[in-house]
C-alpha cells in the first residue's frame, strides 16, 4: 500500500494533523488519473490518435513538426497542430472522445471517498463530466465563472471546479498551447489559485503535478510559488519526486496490483 518511507510517514502525520486541527478546509484536486479509472484515454494516447487521423484526413497538417512534437511528449502543441489544420475535426474528434461512461468499481470507491468529505471542495483538470455526474449535490463551476470559486470557499458551501473547462462546453476547454497561454495571461484564474492555495490544504489525486501550465505558471510567477509555502498541501504518488515546492508533502504509495485503493485510505484518515 504505502512506501513508507521518511517523506511518506511525514506526509500521512501533517495530513491527518491539518485534517484534525480543522485550521484549513481539506480540497481536493482531481487530476486525468481518476479519469483513466473510467477507460478514458491517458493523454499519450489521446494525442497519438489525433495524429493518425489528421495525419490520413487534413493534408494542411503540418506532419513533420507533429511527430516530432509528439515524440517528445509535447501534447499541447500536438494538439495545437490539429485545430490549426481543421478546428471542426478537432472539436468533433475531442467530443467523441470523452461521451458520459458509467462508474466503474474503482471510480465508485473514489465517489464514495469525496462523499464522506466534510467539505467536499473539488478542484479538477479533467473536462469530462463524471464528477458533476455521480456528486450531484456539488455546484459545478465552470471555466467561465471561476472566481465564483471564492465565494463559494468563504461560505463553505461544496462545489466542483473545471479548472480547464468541460466537454458540454467544448470551446472551454484547454488543451492546446494557445489554450494554456490564454490561461496563463488570466489574471482572474491565477487570483482563484491564490485564494485556493491559502485557503484550503490540497491533496492531489491522480495528478502529477507535472501539468504543464502549472510549472509554466510557477516558473513564470514568483508570487504564485510562494503561495505554494502556504500549504500543507499533498501528493500521492508512486515516484520519488524532487524540486517541489517545500509545502507539498509527498505520500507514496507501492506501484502494485492494488494501487487503485492509495486514496481511499487517505481519505479514510481525512473524512
Amino acid at each position: 500500500m504505502f512506501d513508507f518511507r521518511d517523506d511518506t510517514i511525514f506526509g500521512l502525520r501533517n495530513l491527518l494533523e491539518s485534517s484534525s486541527r480543522g485550521s484549513k478546509p481539506v480540497a481536493v484536486w482531481v487530476g486525468a488519473g481518476a479519469s483513466a479509472w473510467l477507460g478514458y484515454e491517458c493523454w499519450s494516447d489521446l494525442a497519438a490518435r489525433f495524429h493518425r487521423t489528421f495525419l490520413k484526413t487534413e493534408p494542411s497538417y503540418e506532419r513533420a513538426l507533429a511527430a516530432a512534437v509528439l515524440e517528445r511528449g509535447e501534447y499541447p502543441k500536438l494538439f495545437q497542430l490539429c485545430q490549426n489544420a481543421n478546428k471542426q475535426t478537432f472539436f468533433r474528434l475531442l467530443g467523441d472522445s470523452f461521451p458520459p461512461r458509467p462508474a466503474t468499481p474503482v471510480y465508485q470507491r473514489l465517489i464514495n471517498a469525496l462523499q464522506r468529505l466534510e467539505g467536499q471542495f473539488i478542484l479538477t483538470t479533467n473536462f469530462d463530466e463524471a464528477i458533476e455526474r455521480n456528486l450531484p449535490n456539488l455546484a459545478p463551476v465552470q471555466r467561465s465563472d471561476l472566481p465564483r470559486v471564492v465565494a463559494l470557499l468563504t461560505a463553505r458551501a461544496p462545489f466542483v471546479a473545471k479548472l480547464h473547462g468541460s466537454i458540454s462546453a467544448i470551446e472551454s476547454v484547454v488543451l492546446t498551447s494557445a489554450d494554456y497561454d490564454r490561461l496563463l495571461g488570466d489574471a482572474s484564474f491565477t487570483e482563484v489559485l491564490r485564494c485556493v492555495l491559502t485557503t484550503c490544504s490540497i491533496v492531489f489525486l491522480g495528478y502529477s503535478l507535472r501539468d504543464e501550465y502549472l510549472f509554466r505558471m510557477l516558473d513564470r510567477n514568483a508570487l504564485l510559488y510562494t503561495l505554494f509555502g502556504d500549504g500543507p498541501h499533498f501528493l500521492l504518488t508512486a515516484e520519488q519526486r524532487s524540486g517541489l515546492p517545500d509545502s507539498i508533502r509527498t505520500i507514496r504509495y507501492l506501484d502494485d496490483a492494488h494501487r487503485d485503493y492509495k486514496w481511499h485510505h487517505v481519505f479514510r484518515l481525512v473524512a
